[in-house]
């Protein structure tokens, strides 16, 4: 594996709106500054929309600009661009990182994001939102929300809950994650991890 430095980790985040650059670079300056041992890990930037959000200023030493192609048959969907970019770094970065880690441009780093570095026995690692907010308590039948998930993914709709950090509540996990990392050779593996 060549990429992302000593340990094989990538970072990399999604542009897709002229807004979004400067928080990318806020993110990218975060890790360099607060990264620790990840600090010189090589950083992706998806650009989700090359006419509306130009990512040039991003590009600097350390930091790669990839272009997003979203397929049609998907083009509709709320979360389109985001799988997409995940799938175009996935597909990228096989054989060349150990672990990709997905942050929001919104994100900012201000400690070693160490508990996304996985370590070959842990496939993929995710953060759920951490507050009730759309959340869906477990308590609860599942939202519509939570059951459209459930059923395009065709995953069944265990309520493994997890604890919200603000109203200390137990929600079903809603992966429209602020932060995640996966080993990219799993594959379809990270569908089955539990």
């Amino acid at each position: 594996m060549s990429g992302g430095g000593s340990d094989g980790t990538i970072l990399f985040t999604c542009v897709a709106a002229q807004e979004q650059v400067a928080k990318g670079g806020l993110l990218i300056d975060s890790v360099r500054s607060f990264g620790g041992t990840l600090s010189e890990c090589e950083f992706w930037v998806v650009e989700a929309d090359s006419a509306n959000a130009f990512c040039d200023s991003l590009d600097r030493a350390g930091v790669r600009i990839l272009e997003l192609e979203v397929r049609d048959s998907i083009e509709s969907y709320l979360f389109a661009r985001k799988v997409s970019a995940c799938a175009t770094v996935e597909s990228v970065a096989k054989g060349e990182a150990r672990t990709i880690v997905w942050l929001i441009p919104e994100c900012l780093i201000v400690r070693p994001p160490r508990l996304f570095v996985l370590d070959g026995a842990v496939r993929a690692a995710v953060r759920p939102v951490h507050i009730v907010n759309v959340g869906s308590p477990v308590e609860e039948e599942p939202d519509a929300f939570s059951r459209g998930v459930y059923d395009t993914t065709g995953v069944p709709g265990e309520d493994r809950g997890v604890r919200s950090f603000i109203e200390d509540r137990a929600i079903r996990p809603y992966y429209n994650s602020a932060a995640m990392s996966l080993d990219p050779d799993a594959g379809g593996e990270t569908r089955d991890a539990s």
